[in-house]
């Protein structure tokens, strides 16, 4: 089953690749993949996610709950370790 790519979009962070496509397939079923691609040992690793527009809004929601717990976790970390360099 061939697919269509309609939309596609990248960044590169470290030895990270993401891409960021919308897709067709033959059926006409439109999705977003979501692709990481990193360089381990000489050779490139894939991961992939698939997300269907009927589960795009959910998706894209609880994404943004972790987006908004994972600083908040990563700013108590930061503040955790500044307090005990200080008290050293």
């Amino acid at each position: 089953m061939k697919k269509k790519e309609l939309y596609s979009a990248r960044f590169s962070r470290s030895n990270r690749t993401f891409f960021f496509d919308i897709k067709e397939t033959v059926s006409g079923i439109v999705y977003l993949q979501i692709s990481e691609s990193k360089l381990v040992d000489d050779q490139f690793e894939h991961q992939r996610l698939s997300v269907f527009a009927e589960s795009l809004d959910n998706f894209t929601d609880e994404l943004a709950k972790a987006k908004y717990a994972l600083r908040k976790i990563s700013e108590q970390r930061h503040s955790e370790k500044k307090r005990k360099t200080q008290k050293r």
